[in-house]
């Protein structure tokens, strides 16, 4: 079959690109043709000043009110950010070109359409990662195939779908159109466990509960995109990964690994800027993995970062992260029995550092989840 999908479109996010890989490699080894819409923004438009002027705002709080020290504080999936912003992307740009495939730009809703009706598709997939928040998208109607003639044949199917947030993920007027939007589905899951309830509750129809595309994949498919020459191994064993940081948690960190002889390190974009911008180095999508493979412990405040923990099996606790979505971080860990992970006082690192997970049970948990996911992948795309 001839699929296409719907997601978050950007190179600023670990996590996006490897959901994105991971479903699209699922799908080929199903047998079918996967290929992503590479929605972009047209540029100027007024959603584009207006993200310009949040993103202002977001980083003028973080840096002056809530005294975090992180500058690249933007919606990862917009392009074309604030001009004092610089960010050295090349490594993840390549790791798209050689591992997702993508469609031309598509800059409207109408180009979407034209694409469409010219392509024979047989089924459309939206998802995963945060698709149905509002404030991360471009249009929240597209995310519901709003662009696809409303008696067309063409499968729609929601795999692994997500609000982010338990509240506040889709304004009150869209609604309306969202649930009839939806009613033309014919399979929907999604990624957190809320979000059963959220469909049920204001969509009025049900959903299954499936694992993020990430976890499809067992850790030698991720070890072979890292497992090269040019990927050298991590300089350290505690893995901080941390998106927003603030003074307590720095302190916290060095307090840790002086307490257990541990060397910090990270994968977060390298920094460099003086006093008339902000530039940043990402590190390449292979070299980010490493990480978590070669860590002895990791402290995040991630979604994939938890993600990929579980999946190398590393110890790890996650800092409650409110501002990206907790439900998230909820649902992921409730799912293996790890809620206490989560933890918002830094206080309480420290014991957490001495406290072993059970792996065989979240192992078996995972390929139990794992079977049901991909089953629901293989009926959705049947029926």
């Amino acid at each position: 079959m001839k699929i296409g999908i719907v997601t978050l479109i950007g190179e600023y996010n670990y996590g996006n690109l490897l959901q994105s890989y991971a479903l699209q490699t699922v799908l080929e080894r199903m047998g079918h043709n996967p290929i992503t819409l590479n929605r972009r923004v047209k540029s100027p438009t007024i959603k584009l000043y207006f993200l310009r002027i949040l993103s202002f705002i977001r980083s003028f709080v973080a840096r002056y009110i809530l005294k975090r020290d992180n500058r690249l504080i933007i919606n990862p999936f917009i392009e074309d950010y604030n001009p004092r912003y610089y960010a050295d992307k090349n490594e993840l740009i390549r790791f798209v070109k050689e591992n997702i495939h993508r469609t031309e730009p598509l800059r409207s809703t109408q180009s979407m359409q034209v694409y469409v009706k010219n392509e024979s598709f047989d089924a459309m997939i939206v998802g995963s990662d945060q698709v149905w928040r509002e404030d991360y998208v471009f249009s929240i109607e597209e995310m519901f195939f709003s662009f696809l003639p409303y008696d067309s044949k063409i499968k729609r199917i929601a795999y692994a779908g997500s609000f982010g947030t338990d509240d506040g993920f889709i304004s009150q007027a869209k609604i309306p159109t969202c649930i009839n939007l939806l009613k033309k589905f014919n399979a929907i899951s999604v990624r957190e466990k809320s979000a059963v309830d959220i469909c049920e509750r204001f969509f009025g129809t049900k959903a299954e509960h499936v694992l993020d595309p990430t976890m499809l994949l067992n850790t030698e498919d991720y070890k072979r995109l890292f497992n090269k020459d040019s990927i050298l191994k991590s300089e350290g064993d505690l893995l901080v990964y941390i998106l927003d940081n603030t003074d307590e948690i720095k302190m916290t960190i060095e307090s840790l690994a002086g307490q257990y002889n541990l060397t910090p390190f990270t994968v977060n974009a390298i920094e460099i800027h003086n006093e008339k911008s902000y530039n940043y180095k990402f590190l390449s999508v292979e070299s980010w993995l490493r990480g978590f493979y070669d860590a002895e412990f990791i402290i995040t405040d991630s979604f994939h970062a938890c993600v990929f923990s579980i999946l190398f099996n590393k110890p790890f606790v996650c800092i409650g992260n409110k501002g990206r979505g907790n439900a998230r971080f909820d649902s992921l860990l409730g799912m293996f029995g790890l809620e206490n992970r989560l933890v918002d006082d830094m206080s309480r690192i420290s014991g957490m550092m001495n406290e072993p997970i059970n792996w065989a049970i979240v192992n078996s948990t995972l390929e139990g989840k794992k079977i049901e996911s991909i089953a629901f992948l293989e009926n959705a795309l049947k029926s």
